[in-house]
């Protein structure tokens, strides 16, 4: 039988731009990094200690892209010409299902739930300090059955050169880190703040 992922995969150089793109992570046009405190304009301060989500490009690559290691701000991409940078937000039903444990599937990395519920899309914890006091929080968002799939299918287009760069207010204002600071299976909740969080990228 005639092997076409084998055929696509070669000629995959003759119709995509290959290259790399970087990510940065900001926060009222502050660059955000890990262990540091970050002001907010209501007076709140936000604290990350982990941050990571997952990232894919069209020939189905996955990257997970994690605050902890710089390497991974650097993105590969492909490109359908030379200038147009192709990047969807999220992990789709099908990478969720695949079965695949190596490379960034790899359940030591710390995204991975259980069979049923798939992978964690964004790994988000650290501190909020509200009016002086301290609320720590951990949110775990994923999931991909309806009608609380995080995965959004939309694809963010750049240009070579320019950086993608992720607004974080709206995702860390809407933390409900008094109400609800911890959050580690599919829900209402996390596909409301999964959403928060696609919104800095558009």
């Amino acid at each position: 039988m005639f092997n076409f992922r084998f055929l696509t995969i070669l000629l995959l150089p003759f119709f995509f731009v290959f290259g790399q793109i970087k990510v940065e992570l900001r926060s009222h046009g502050v660059p955000v990094t890990l262990n540091q405190w970050y002001a907010q304009p209501n007076g709140d301060s936000i604290y990350l200690n982990e941050f990571k989500f997952y990232l894919a490009v069209p020939s189905d690559s996955l990257v997970l892209v994690d605050l902890a290691e710089q390497a991974s701000l650097h993105l590969p991409y492909f490109s359908l010409d030379d200038e147009t940078v192709l990047l969807r937000i999220g992990m789709d039903s099908v990478m969720n299902t695949c079965g695949r444990l190596d490379g960034p599937y790899d359940p030591l990395l710390g995204m991975y739930w259980a069979w049923n519920t798939g992978y964690t899309q964004l790994k988000c914890k650290g501190i909020a300090c509200r009016a002086g006091k301290q609320y720590p929080f951990e949110y775990h968002l994923g999931g991909y059955r309806s009608p609380h799939a995080t995965n959004v299918q939309q694809w963010v287009r750049l240009k070579e050169g320019q950086l993608l760069i992720i607004h974080l207010e709206r995702f860390l204002s809407n933390l409900p880190v008094q109400t609800q600071p911890k959050i580690m299976l599919p829900g209402p909740m996390a596909h409301q703040l999964f959403l928060k969080f696609t919104e800095g990228m558009q």
